[in-house]
């Protein structure tokens, strides 16, 4: 089997969450638990050193991401059965509620506000600038 293509990398993935939690580069090493070189490191593109093993520990428990996952992003040439957008919108999803889920779930399936124990909003709400289905248009 050979690798799944990557374009995601472990330094996407880092500047990504620093700007979703709104951290600077210190700020998101004090958070993980590095020093701010650690980082600096990981972002940086010309430096074509892999992670240790250590910081990718700390930055999944940090980020509150797989290591699997992690681990997928930094070896891009190990061999994995999903593509790494799929791992990380599992991890994401995995930490919604249980109500967030069941939402998402419903939506995968196709049958948003179809099921019995999903409530279904007002038309008014989910066709407030539009027409209704009801309205043929």
């Amino acid at each position: 089997m050979s690798p799944v293509p990557v374009t995601f990398t472990l330094r996407d993935f880092i500047l990504e969450e620093m700007k979703r939690r709104n951290l600077s580069m210190r700020q998101f090493a004090v958070m993980v638990g590095v020093v701010h070189s650690t980082i600096v490191r990981a972002v940086d593109p010309l430096d074509p050193s892999p992670p240790s093993f250590e910081f990718l520990v700390k930055l999944a428990k940090a980020t509150q991401t797989d290591i699997r996952t992690l681990a997928a992003i930094a070896a891009p040439d190990a061999v994995i059965d999903q593509p790494i957008e799929v791992l990380l919108l599992a991890a994401r999803i995995s930490r919604l509620t249980s109500d967030q889920r069941k939402l998402i779930d419903a939506a995968i399936a196709g049958s948003v506000f179809q099921g019995a124990d999903v409530p279904r909003p007002p038309e008014s709400t989910i066709y407030q600038d539009g027409p209704t289905p009801q309205d043929g248009t």
